[in-house]
């Protein structure tokens, strides 16, 4: 029999060996860009009700096998960090016990989120995806891919492929807060529609576009690089694409958005200004201002004009994770705990 045990001032001491066990495989098996913080930080963040946990408890055992950690984003997004059992038996009997408990107390919220989301990250949460559509939730691929500047392979496709000069009456620019209205329109055109929409409500409107454009600037999702950012303009001066950038680690720099407007798309011209953001990475590593080793992006499988699009500037996929989401709608139109399909 499992129990669920939402973690409080009392309980949360029991989470310290499970967590201890989780931060050892937190990058390698879960998929973590960074160290997780320790737990005595942790204890702080879910005292202070930042985040939420629940403890899984074996009730025969009389022992806890795992934890579930997730947290409301400012967003509205509500996101599961991760799930980890120290066991790989009942997998279902564990979920079938957890989702419902879950799933009936984001109800009790539910003016706070608009959609739960899910990055199903690392070889340790992998196996519960085959589980996760029966209580609602719905999958979508996304590819990991890499420019290894230091790669061959990568620098030689990039060499042969690449366009960096714009094609006449457009320009190229780095990262100008003069054209931050402009680029808040090619991404709301270009994003609308797209993957990142199902679990990102940010993607869904103008304002939550600029809220997305203010984080990555101020460090969200790293270090913003404007050198390394690439603007496109068009002959009336007006930006019809843009190609945002962030150094995420001391060897890595990540593009967390790139777009263009409906009206300049088939002509090639979002391979050139990726293309341009990479020759700008690589410029400044080899003048010694970058001490990056690799560009990495995700997009979701689905997405082949984009995946495509990589493979030619010289990105290789190096991994694939699951991004399950579930909108609130479906999550409040549930009648009972355990009616899931």
């Amino acid at each position: 029999m499992i129990d669920i045990e939402a973690v409080n001032p009392v309980n949360v001491g029991a989470m310290q060996p499970l967590y201890t066990s989780f931060r050892k495989i937190a990058e390698s098996d879960y998929g973590w860009p960074l160290s997780a913080i320790d737990f005595n930080g942790l204890r702080q963040i879910l005292l202070s009700g930042l985040m939420s946990a629940y403890l899984i408890k074996d009730f025969h055992q009389q022992r806890y096998i795992g934890f579930m950690l997730y947290q409301v984003e400012p967003y509205r997004a509500l996101e599961i960090k991760v799930i980890y059992l120290d066991q790989d038996e009942n997998v279902k009997a564990i979920l079938d016990t957890l989702f419902p408990k879950f799933l009936d107390d984001c109800k009790a919220y539910s003016d706070h989120w608009d959609v739960i989301s899910y990055p199903v990250l690392g070889i340790g949460q992998s196996r519960y995806v085959r589980y996760l559509t029966w209580y609602g939730l719905k999958p979508v691929g996304q590819s990991v891919v890499n420019f290894n500047i230091f790669d061959g392979i990568s620098v030689e496709i990039f060499k042969k492929q690449h366009y960096t000069a714009p094609p006449e009456g457009y320009r190229f620019i780095s990262w100008d807060d003069q054209y931050t209205e402009g680029v808040i329109d090619v991404l709301s055109e270009a994003f609308a529609t797209s993957v990142d929409a199902l679990w990102d409500p940010r993607f869904r409107s103008r304002d939550g576009i600029r809220q997305a454009l203010e984080f990555v600037k101020t460090g969200g999702y790293g270090t913003f690089w404007p050198s390394c950012n690439t603007i496109l303009l068009n002959d009336q001066n007006q930006a019809v694409g843009v190609c945002l950038l962030n150094v995420v680690s001391k060897d890595e720099a990540n593009i967390p958005l790139i777009g263009l407007l409906k009206s300049e798309r088939r002509h090639k011209l979002g391979r050139t200004l990726l293309a341009q953001t990479v020759e700008k990475c690589i410029n400044e590593v080899l003048a010694g201002k970058l001490k990056i080793q690799k560009i990495s992006a995700t997009v979701a499988t689905e997405n082949i004009p984009a995946v495509r699009m990589y493979r030619h500037t010289g990105f290789q996929e190096h991994h694939w994770y699951t991004h399950m989401y579930e909108d609130r709608s479906d999550v409040l139109n549930r009648k009972k705990a355990g009616q899931w399909c």
